[in-house]
């Protein structure tokens, strides 16, 4: 709804913190902020609308307020145009000057593409998206807010690595960085996760067929050219991981001892898959348009969709961690998303730096290259003046793929990093 709609159910120009004390509740006084501009959404509710599922309840008063008519039952979705910031979906960027209808073509075309509605913001959205995923095809219905998950640890390994230049390093040209496409969509497909409570046990070996937490201690890393999968801890210091990181390095032929873990059996659920397949397939539909070199659509609707497609994935894993929140309180799918993409692109740089073979059927690389920085997102590289891409790495706008995002003089790389 526009300004002038907005008008008429008397809500204010800005969005409140605290909007819903606007209400009189069993004749008490209206306080707070919600004095000065009356009851929110006055004319709905004497129609009879109410929060939904909740009959007679007065609307909490959001960014976006799901409505309940208690006669027909059929539910009405209201985003107030005006108190969208920028960048906050379906609103563009701060330039963006789309009008109410604008906006709502937006949210259906979201739809249109997924089969989802967009709810208070990405995360709530896509946490929102997976658990109806997984709801629709898991045979057995999983934990959704465990029990015990109060108890379990908090996960700390980092996602990022900077070494020093080499001397022989050092006298090269150039600096070449590669942003990886999307590189945490296709691990919502590569997570190991379990469905069940996490169990907790002292000791132990490492099982593949288990997903959750493990406290590992770290071994010896014999590639001072190559992030360890645990880049920020020493060997013999203690760090809890996921499945996949300790998965890592067993194919590395490395084998932490483990110490304590939090697992359940891991399982494959196909909701995790369509909820990556499905926002992928909306991404490119979105692509196949006219776009900027980052592939966003020119087309500022079509582009708005794009970003709020993108932060879908971006957030989720964040949101399935967060504590509190009771769609999805599932901290170990959020660890298991996070190393999947982590992991994923350690394989690329192990296959670049001859530490794992290339493919099945081969040896690894004869012209290995060592990265000066790793993080999810982006690989950065010393470059002879060639442009040469390392062994394994394609570039190109499909998942796992890269994009040229950095090219500068090695002077300035040192002088960026103080070294």
């Amino acid at each position: 709804i526009g300004p002038d709609v907005r008008d008429a159910y008397r809500l204010p120009a800005q969005r409140l913190e605290r909007l819903q004390s606007a209400w009189t509740k069993e004749g008490r006084p209206t306080r707070g902020p919600g004095k000065a501009h009356g009851a929110a959404f006055w004319p709905l509710v004497q129609a009879g609308w109410h929060r939904a599922r909740k009959p007679e309840e007065r609307p909490i008063v959001m960014g976006v307020t799901t409505l309940q008519h208690p006669e027909h039952g059929r539910f009405v979705r209201l985003v107030v145009a005006d108190w969208l910031r920028a960048g906050e979906f379906p609103r563009g960027g701060r330039d963006d000057a789309a009008g109410a209808m604008e906006l709502a073509y937006r949210l259906e075309r979201f739809n249109e593409l997924t089969g989802w509605n967009w709810t208070s913001s990405a995360g709530n959205t896509a946490v929102d998206a997976l658990r109806g995923s997984v709801s629709a095809t898991a045979r057995h219905r999983p934990r959704w807010v465990p029990e015990n998950s109060y108890r379990w640890p908090k996960w700390g390994a980092a996602d990022a690595w900077t070494r020093t230049p080499t001397d022989e390093e050092r006298t090269l040209p150039r600096v070449l960085g590669w942003d990886q496409v999307k590189a945490y969509l296709p691990a919502y497909g590569q997570a190991i996760v379990t469905g069940d409570e996490l169990r907790h046990e002292i000791g132990g070996e490492f099982d593949p067929g288990q997903a959750g937490l493990w406290l590992i201690t770290v071994p010896e890393w014999p590639h001072p050219l190559l992030p360890s999968p645990v880049p920020e801890i020493a060997a013999g210091g203690r760090v809890w991981v996921g499945t996949a990181v300790v998965k890592m390095f067993h194919d590395l032929g490395l084998e932490p001892a483990i110490q304590e873990s939090w697992t359940g059996k891991a399982t494959s659920f196909e909701g995790f898959r369509t909820f990556y397949s499905t926002t992928w397939n909306a991404l490119k539909t979105l692509e196949a348009a006219d776009t900027d070199a980052k592939g966003c659509p020119l087309d500022p609707d079509e582009a708005a969709v794009w970003n709020g497609l993108k932060a879908l994935y971006r957030t989720c894993h964040g949101k399935l961690r967060e504590p509190g929140q009771s769609l999805a309180a599932r901290p170990d799918w959020g660890i298991a998303v996070r190393d999947a993409a982590w992991t994923g692109v350690l394989r690329k740089v192990y296959k670049a730096g001859g530490v794992l073979p290339m493919a099945k059927n081969q040896g690894p690389t004869p012209t290995p290259r060592f990265p000066l920085h790793v993080d999810t997102d982006e690989v950065v590289y010393a470059d002879d003046g060639t442009g040469r891409l390392p062994s394994g790495l394609v570039v190109g706008r499909g998942l796992g793929q890269f994009r040229q995002k950095t090219d500068i003089p090695m002077t300035e790389w040192l002088k960026e990093k103080g070294q």
